[in-house]
């Protein structure tokens, strides 16, 4: 599937995200690196003018942006590790037949949104801590919203 179509879908639709837990796992790990790099062109681009005035180099700004890419994957992976291990506990709760991989998957395209909304929010408005608490508990809304759209398993397997 289309990168830019997963990223149209999983901001608004909590059905297809859903769906998205069957894709394979390659697909959501390259989605995820995809949307770490959205995420990251506001500071790219502010580093780049604050980098161009201090030197002349670009080595600097290669090793610094490379390092700040990586950082912010490790915390994505984190965020959405603990997101898809509550995501797996309430979905068991509400009777879903899911696995900690369909959850991860899930919770990856669920990180969507409030991933752009605080990249938004911090390139043009204010950095926070407390906008990490945002971040993480509309992650946890969109998970469990989406987890919910998920068909229950059924109880009988004989008609």
């Amino acid at each position: 599937m289309n990168f830019w179509k997963s990223f149209i879908w999983s901001t608004y639709q909590f059905k297809r995200i859903g769906a998205f837990r069957l894709q394979k796992v390659h697909y959501v790990f390259a989605y995820m690196l995809y949307i770490t790099g959205i995420q990251l062109i506001p500071y790219i681009l502010a580093d780049a003018l604050g980098i161009s005035v201090r030197f002349n180099q670009a080595l600097p700004y290669i090793v610094s942006v490379s390092l700040v890419y990586l950082s912010s994957i490790m915390i994505y992976l984190l965020v959405s590790c603990a997101v898809a291990a509550i995501g797996l506990f309430l979905g068991k709760k509400q009777g879903k037949s899911l696995t900690y991989k369909h959850t991860w998957q899930i919770a990856i395209y669920a990180l969507t949104l409030p991933t752009l909304l605080t990249a938004i929010v911090e390139a043009f408005v204010f950095s926070s801590s407390l906008l990490f608490l945002f971040y993480f508990t509309m992650a946890l809304i969109y998970t469990l919203l989406s987890v919910s759209a998920i068909p229950n398993r059924n109880k009988n397997k004989h008609p």
